[in-house]
């Protein structure tokens, strides 16, 4: 599996900081998924970041990984910090600009989050994760017209993208519009050859 590659490349080659970073990646997707959370798995992304963080290493990534681990641990306030450092390096990551935003959130700084999700956006239009942040936001609040508005303009920038659609077409029947909603199903359908997934 992939995450046995990755740790594979790194054992063979310590140095190679593009493995490195995909082994943290998993690690830490492989953590919060796995309702047990492997304490191996932790460590791992926590031993990259370090490794990351030391002189001659790429201070942006061990930032984003440390980032990711502080919202594991619960310290939302600490993420923002390391991303903001992060974000200050590289404005236009785009991996720091959705983590950024997402750290915003779980600190319940909305507005915030949604500026920073919106100016990722801008700079990458097709990037999902700060369109999931934006998603997420506006559903907790409650915006229906927001949430339509953003899966369009998602739709739009990524027209190949099947996320927004199956989305949208959700939000059409939970608005009871289910003859929106299936026109949206048939036009996916009728032109299935643009959804790779």
């Amino acid at each position: 599996d992939a995450y046995q590659a990755f740790n594979h490349a790194v054992t063979l080659d310590p140095k190679n900081v593009p493995a490195a970073v995909q082994l943290a990646t998993l690690s830490i997707a492989g953590y919060t998924r796995d309702p047990r959370h492997p304490a191996v798995l932790y460590k791992q992304a926590q031993t990259v970041a370090d490794k990351l963080l030391a002189p001659g290493g790429n201070r942006v990534e061990g930032l984003r990984i440390r980032g990711a681990l502080d919202l594991i641990d619960n310290k939302p306030d600490k993420a923002i910090e390391d991303l903001r450092e992060a974000a200050r390096i590289a404005p236009e990551n785009e991996d720091v600009g959705a983590a950024l935003a997402q750290a915003l959130l779980r600190n319940n700084q909305p507005e915030e989050a949604e500026r920073v999700a919106r100016e990722t956006i801008r700079q990458h239009p097709r990037f999902q994760p700060a369109y999931d942040v934006l998603y997420a936001l506006y559903g907790s609040q409650q915006k229906p017209e927001q949430v339509e508005a953003l899966l369009k303009s998602w739709s739009a920038n990524d027209p190949k993208a099947s996320t927004p659609v199956l989305r949208l077409a959700s939000v059409y029947y939970s608005r009871k519009q289910p003859d929106e909603a299936e026109k949206l199903l048939k036009s996916m359908l009728d032109h299935r050859d643009r959804f790779p997934q």
